[in-house]
């Protein structure tokens, strides 16, 4: 799950565009923008002629969500996915509002914090650390001219770091300003600018969005993308793109700029994204704060998958296919039709699983299990699946109960939201069957008929026995009952004659 910058979420006037004046809560100076929450706006730092203003850029951009860094070689990023999110930046943007020359002299300090907040300490040289960097830059500033100080943490930087599993970087500016070039001088003014920067180190890399170690979800960013809204009728142009989803402008190609779904909505003046009620129509974005309906859960399928492997019931096409002699039939389409144990377990999983949860978790899977799937996927649409259903509800399994740790904790877009059920038996067990499979792998729907036969004539058989032993117990029933019969009409006989001839 994505975790927001608490302090988007603080009315501390301190934070917000304001004229010099004690630090503290309290009614501020222009209360034209006290119901203003953005953090990137522009701030001035004295009300008189004299001054400066400065404003803050970062990259990873801040956004609806907090920056987050992809902890990872930079070339297996862009490999995927078309940004460089493996870097922070960190801009300084100031102007000079003096008459004469002043000086900004900017320091940068990175360093690497555990999920509680403590500072993370690395052995260096034969000493322990807590900074990843640090960094010194001189800005000289012409009356009204405007610079920057600007500063990366690379991966480069902070691989060694990754060691220690960080939950977060936390990037330090201070720029003192000074009136002149002498910086032994007390500064006219300082200022401090602390970023937190989340750290995904990747676990799982699927087609849009990585599941990181520690939990949280990293998505491909979607700022970057057009629209077209000036030949669409009905849409008010001026509340494109303004931070707030309007539903007027929902509507392709305009999409209203952007606003209506979270991986896209980009801060306006007014609105900050977090206030709009998302309404996401735009295929070409992400999909935050939803799952993804192609393929529910992504995690529990590469888990399967995972399992299939390290039980070796699969290795590869040549050793589980093409050696087992599989041949594609219908049998395919029959519960452990196959005889092929691992083509039988990944054909017992329902049909849209396979298909998209292959596509997404592609950048997950092995050369080898993609392989393997393919095989099994190209027989089942071979032989027309969708049109068949043999599976029992007895032999259905949840495919999350087949693996061993569901990722949860703030990740809450990892836990299924719906079952997504196998026409297989679990794991374990499967391992069992393999071991104890007799069965010819080059068996198919033929012997399957002729077997078939041999069951119903077997119970016919069955049948007409169990009738002939049930005419036999009720013959000799009847006359045992018949016998009795006689025997009791005989003592009654004896009994019921006159006392004289009792001598």
């Amino acid at each position: 799950a994505w975790i927001n910058d608490c302090d988007n979420e603080r009315l501390d006037v301190t934070d917000l565009y304001k004229y010099s004046e004690p630090s503290g809560p309290g009614i501020p100076t222009d209360r034209s923008n006290y119901d203003i929450t953005e953090r990137q706006r522009r701030r001035l730092l004295d009300e008189n002629e004299n001054g400066v203003e400065y404003s803050v850029y970062t990259e990873p951009s801040e956004y609806y969500f907090a920056r987050t860094i992809v902890a990872a070689e930079p070339e297996n990023i862009t490999a995927i996915y078309p940004e460089d999110d493996t870097y922070a930046l960190v801009s300084l943007e100031i102007d000079s509002f003096f008459d004469d020359e002043i000086m900004v002299l900017c320091t940068f300090t990175a360093t690497a914090h555990a999920y509680n907040g403590d500072k993370l300490m690395l052995s260096v040289d034969d000493h322990n650390t807590s900074v990843i960097k640090r960094e010194e830059r001189t800005v000289d500033l012409l009356g009204g001219d405007s610079d920057s100080c600007v500063f990366n943490l690379t991966y480069a930087e902070y691989e060694s770091w990754i060691a220690l599993n960080p939950y977060a970087f936390k990037l330090s500016v201070i720029a003192s300003v000074y009136e002149s070039s002498n910086a032994t001088v007390d500064a006219y003014k300082v200022i401090v600018e602390q970023l937190d920067f989340f750290v995904c180190i990747p676990k799982y890399r699927f087609a849009d969005r990585i599941v990181c170690e520690s939990g949280l979800k990293w998505y491909e960013p979607s700022y970057n993308l057009s629209y077209a809204c000036d030949a669409v009728d009905g849409v008010d142009l001026d509340s494109v793109a303004d931070g707030f989803c309007d539903e007027r402008n929902n509507v392709e190609p305009c999409f209203d700029g952007g606003d209506c779904c979270a991986s896209s909505c980009v801060y306006g003046e007014v609105h900050s994204c977090s206030k709009s009620a998302f309404n996401c129509i735009d295929e070409r974005v992400t999909s935050q704060f939803t799952q993804n309906e192609d393929c529910p859960d992504p995690i529990s399928f590469v888990q399967f998958m995972e399992q299939l492997w390290s039980n070796k019931i699969c290795v590869d096409v040549q050793t589980s296919i093409e050696a087992q002699s599989f041949v594609c039939t219908d049998a395919i389409l029959i519960e452990n039709g196959t005889g092929n144990a691992c083509v039988d377990r990944i054909a017992g999983l329902d049909e849209n699983t396979l298909y998209n949860c292959s596509e997404d978790t592609v950048y997950v899977l092995s050369q080898e299990t993609r392989d393997v799937i393919k095989v099994v996927a190209d027989c089942l649409s071979s032989e027309n699946r969708s049109s068949v259903s043999t599976s029992s509800p007895s032999s259905t399994v949840d495919l999350s109960s087949t693996t061993a740790n569901d990722i949860s904790t703030t990740a809450t877009d990892i836990s299924t939201t719906s079952n997504v059920v196998i026409v297989t038996q679990t794991i374990a067990t499967s391992t069992q069957q393999t071991d104890s499979s007799s069965v010819d792998s080059q068996s198919g729907t033929d012997e399957h008929k002729s077997k078939s036969w041999v069951w119903i004539l077997v119970g016919v058989l069955g049948a007409l026995v169990l009738a002939a032993i049930a005419v036999v117990i009720f013959i000799r029933f009847r006359k045992q009952q018949e016998m009795q019969g006689a025997q009791g009409g005989t003592y009654l006989a004896m009994t019921n004659q006159p006392e004289d001839n009792e001598a």
